[in-house]
């Protein structure tokens, strides 16, 4: 930091001055002093303002200290000053003090050492004063750029400062326009349990609200308030206007609405087209008389309702990404049982099922369902044999899924390899578990078991 600095040096005693020329050079080796000694001097060099500081005795013959620090504040309120006296009272220097003196020194030998820390003192304290102005100043322009209001108030609602982005904000053009609004009118929010929480807690929730401007257009702004330091009564706060984003957020909202029923529809519509592909071949299937080739029919039937029923879930969920699982296997279950006409007095469902599915993994398990649980009641039950068909789905919490399907019937052929089978609906399972990324083991001890885990892709 430089040493150098210029001072106004106001007194009469020329012994005086060359005393406080002497003690501060010792302390700013390049002091540069303008010595005033009449009222014209003064007023010429508080004109020219080429001072950093300003040295003042009380009783001049001209004027007083107070005139001279009143006249220095006046015009350069920065600029520290500093009464030099022997002469002033205590009052007078309370009253100095009232007027911005920065600091006073006795005349006095044993103060005059003091007058080097003191000059020291009121500069830093000018500088500081000086750096948060500065930094006061680019806060506000940047918060003025960024359109982010600050503003301070009363609790009922009486405006105390706001910057020009507050002032935007609100739709006036001053201060003094903005002050005669109270600001709990303009937000279109009820404040008073807001109000309750800023006394009790010292602030309120950040929040988005609408405003009303001065012209009545309405605007969404972020809102931030806290109490004021060492206030009760007084708020700051920040608004900002988001009025653009809120509308954004509306059109995307909207578009996603519009989607959302599109893709209703459009599941609605493969359903019924489904619908009417299994119907066609339920008619056709009435003019066949082969037994074998009615039974093809009703299993590819049964395959065309449940991808239908799936189309058919999602066109009644609320989530079109993805499928409560439980109920739509209930609903399988129930058309395989009344499509084979199979009593549930005579073989028993058991459903177990506790998992969302998204559509590409719905399918291939609806399929797989399908065509396990149609081979158990084709196969596992004979004539007069009751039974149970459990159906177990979980998920963990890596999203690994774990799907079951068994019986308690007469159990899997010996002496077929599920694995190389070339029936259509193991050949089916296969693949389609495969599509899914996924295993399938086989256990048939006291029945069959089918199970398969697969990892459900978020």
């Amino acid at each position: 930091m430089s040493n150098r600095l210029h001072i106004l040096l106001i007194d009469d005693n020329p012994d005086d001055r060359l005393l406080i020329i002497r003690e501060l050079s010792q302390e700013f080796p390049d002091l540069q002093v303008e010595q005033i000694i009449d009222s014209d001097g003064f007023d010429r060099a508080l004109e020219a303002g080429n001072f950093d500081l300003a040295i003042t005795d009380y009783l001049l013959h001209w004027s007083d200290g107070l005139a001279v620090l009143r006249a220095v504040k006046a015009r350069y309120p920065d600029r520290p000053v500093v009464m030099f006296t022997a002469t002033a009272t205590q009052e007078t220097a309370v009253e100095a003090m009232k007027s911005g003196l920065d600091d006073y020194v006795i005349k006095a030998p044993k103060h005059y050492v003091r007058l080097r820390a003191v000059v020291r003192s009121v500069l830093e304290q000018a500088r500081s004063r000086q750096r948060a102005a500065q930094l006061e100043m680019r806060l506000q322009e940047l918060l003025n750029r960024l359109n982010v209001g600050v503003f301070r108030s009363t609790l009922d609602g009486r405006l105390l400062e706001g910057n020009a982005a507050f002032l935007r904000l609100l739709g006036v053009d001053s201060l003094e326009q903005a002050q005669t609004i109270n600001l709990n009118e303009v937000y279109l929010e009820d404040r008073s349990q807001l109000l309750e929480r800023l006394k009790e807690k010292g602030r309120a929730p950040e929040r988005e609200v609408q405003l009303r401007r001065a012209d009545g257009a309405i605007i969404w702004v972020s809102l931030g308030e806290v109490l004021a330091e060492n206030a009760e009564t007084i708020v700051d706060g920040l608004m900002e206007d988001i009025t653009e984003r809120k509308q954004a957020e509306e059109r995307i909202k909207a578009s996603l609405e519009e989607k959302e029923v599109l893709l209703k529809e459009i599941h609605h519509r493969v359903k019924n087209n489904l619908q009417i592909i299994s119907s066609l071949l339920n008619l056709q299937s009435r003019y066949i008389g082969d037994s074998r080739m009615q039974e093809m029919f009703k299993e590819s039937q049964n395959r065309v309702r449940t991808m239908a029923l799936i189309h058919e879930k999602l066109y009644q969920s609320e989530d079109l990404a993805r499928i409560d699982f439980a109920g739509y296997v209930r609903d399988l279950a129930i058309n395989l049982f009344r499509s084979y006409g199979i009593a549930s007095e005579s073989i028993a469902l058991k459903i177990n099922v506790v998992a969302w599915l998204t559509i590409d993994s719905a399918i291939p398990c609806g399929l797989i369902i399908n065509e396990l649980v149609s081979n158990s009641l084709k196969h596992a039950f004979p004539p007069g044999r009751q039974g149970e068909i459990h159906i177990s789905i979980s998920s963990s919490d890596s999203n690994e899924i774990t799907m079951i399907i068994s019986d308690n019937g007469v159990g899997f052929p010996a002496d077929i390899d599920f694995r190389s089978a070339e029936t259509l609906g193991l050949r089916l399972v296969r693949s389609l578990t495969e599509q899914l990324g996924g295993t399938i083991e086989l256990y048939s001890d006291g029945g069959t078991q089918f199970k398969i885990t697969f990892t459900e892709s978020k």
